[in-house]
């Protein structure tokens, strides 16, 4: 299974190819990164919960999506 940044790398490689054949400009090709970014956040989150539930065995769901709020949530 490939975490959701390798998975975003390879869409930035494939993304890249594309912005070279028929040069869009650069703001275009930002604005598709950061809204491929952002559509990923959801299951990094997963990954990153199921992560700490298998870490430390025995805790529930809530006390993984704690942890997740309170080291990744933006302030």
């Amino acid at each position: 299974m490939k975490t959701a940044m390798q998975e975003h790398i390879e869409w930035l490689n494939a993304t890249l190819d594309i912005c070279k054949e028929h040069a869009p400009s650069l703001v275009n090709c930002l604005e598709l990164c950061v809204r491929d970014a952002e559509s990923r956040l959801e299951k990094e989150k997963a990954q990153i919960m199921e992560a700490y539930l298998i870490r430390y065995e025995g805790i529930n769901d809530n006390v993984a999506e704690q942890y997740y709020n309170e080291t990744y949530e933006s302030k």
